[in-house]
């Protein structure tokens, strides 16, 4: 497992230091990020706090991904980080504002979007702070050998 989703929205140091320590890539918040500059879309400084762009029943959503969509590239690494629980897509009040076609039709801008980098969050932050997974691995298979087995190996 290499994300979390805070309960609530909310975790705490010791949280965060038990996904460090866990080898956790990123946590989510329920913070929305604020403004309407392509710093709503940076990625956070630390992973463990992750505020997404928005929740995927915010009103303004299609807004949002059209200002991400026309944003230049030269603005540095960027992600449009939409969260929710697909159970909320058969609300009443989203049926209502026909949110499912609203959904469908923002899938449809970023699927025909060349410029735009589809992929999971852990991803797109293994990607923007150059985390190569493999190498860790190998170095918590190193430090996981037992002192007895390291010993055996050094008699031969």
């Amino acid at each position: 497992m290499v994300g979390h989703a805070y309960p609530s929205g909310a975790g705490g140091q010791k949280a965060e230091t038990f996904l460090r320590e866990h080898d956790f890539l990123y946590a989510r918040t329920v913070m929305n990020t604020k403004g309407h500059t392509w710093k709503r879309f940076a990625f956070p400084e630390n992973p463990l706090v992750w505020n997404p762009t928005c929740w995927h029943i915010n009103r303004d959503i299609e807004k949002l991904l059209d200002l991400f969509l026309s944003l230049p590239a030269d603005q540095g690494d960027m992600v449009f980080f939409m969260w929710g629980h697909g159970y909320e897509l058969d609300f009443d009040a989203m049926k209502k504002r026909h949110f499912r076609e609203t959904f469908e039709r923002m899938l449809d801008k970023v699927a025909c979007d060349d410029s735009v980098i589809k992929c999971t969050n852990a991803e797109a932050i293994r990607a923007h702070f150059g985390i190569d997974q493999q190498a860790k691995q190998q170095t918590r298979q190193k430090t996981a050998t037992p002192a007895s087995e390291e010993g055996k190996e050094a008699e031969l």
